[in-house]
C-alpha cells in the first residue's frame, strides 16, 4: 500500500465515523484495536479509527456499544501511541464526561505531552464550556500552553474579554 492509499484509507475510515455509519462499527473497532496479527492495521488508519469511533459515538443508540465506544476513545486519549486521536475523538464525544475528561488532561502537569494538552485545549475551546475556565486559565501559567489557553478562553467568553483578562491575571 502506498502513501496515498493510506491517507485514503484514513479519510474513508473518519468519513464513515462522521457520517454515523453504525454497521460500520464492528470494523472501526477492528480497526481502532489494531486490526490482526495476519492482518496489522496502519498506524495512520488506526488512529483515524480511533477519532472516528468518537465521532461516531452520538449515531449511536446501543448503551453497551456506546459504552464501549467511549472506553476505547478515552483509554486512547490517556496514554500510548494513539492519545491526539483519543483527545480528537473525545471532542466528538462531546459530553459532559468527556468534557472533564479533557480538563483532566490539560490540568495533568506532570504529563510531558504538550501536544495532547494543547489539542485539549483546543477541544474545551470548541466546546467554549464555562466550567473550563478554571482549568484553562491554570494552563495560561506554562508558557508552552499559554496561548492556546488564552484563545480557549476567548472562545469560552467572546462577549467578554474582562472575564477573560481577569482569568489571566488572577492566575
Amino acid at each position: 500500500i502506498c502513501v496515498g492509499e493510506l491517507e485514503e484509507q484514513a479519510r474513508a475510515v473518519l468519513a464513515l465515523g462522521t457520517g454515523g455509519q453504525v454497521r460500520a462499527l464492528e470494523e472501526m473497532e477492528l480497526l481502532a484495536a489494531g486490526g490482526t496479527e495476519e492482518a496489522p492495521v496502519d498506524p495512520a488508519v488506526r488512529g483515524a479509527a480511533i477519532e472516528a469511533l468518537g465521532r461516531l459515538y452520538k449515531s449511536l443508540t446501543d448503551l453497551e456499544q456506546k459504552k464501549r465506544v467511549y472506553e476505547t476513545v478515552e483509554a486512547a486519549a490517556l496514554e500510548g501511541a494513539f492519545r491526539l486521536p483519543g483527545v480528537r475523538g473525545l471532542r466528538w464525544v462531546g459530553d459532559d464526561r468527556s468534557i472533564a475528561r479533557l480538563q483532566q488532561l490539560v490540568a495533568a502537569n506532570e504529563d510531558r505531552d504538550l501536544e495532547v494538552r494543547k489539542e485539549a485545549i483546543r477541544t474545551l475551546g470548541i466546546h467554549a464550556d464555562p466550567s473550563s475556565e478554571k482549568v484553562l486559565a491554570a494552563a495560561l501559567m506554562n508558557w508552552q500552553l499559554a496561548e492556546t489557553a488564552l484563545q480557549a478562553l476567548e472562545a469560552c467568553f467572546p462577549n467578554d474579554p474582562l472575564r477573560v483578562a481577569m482569568s489571566a491575571a488572577i492566575r
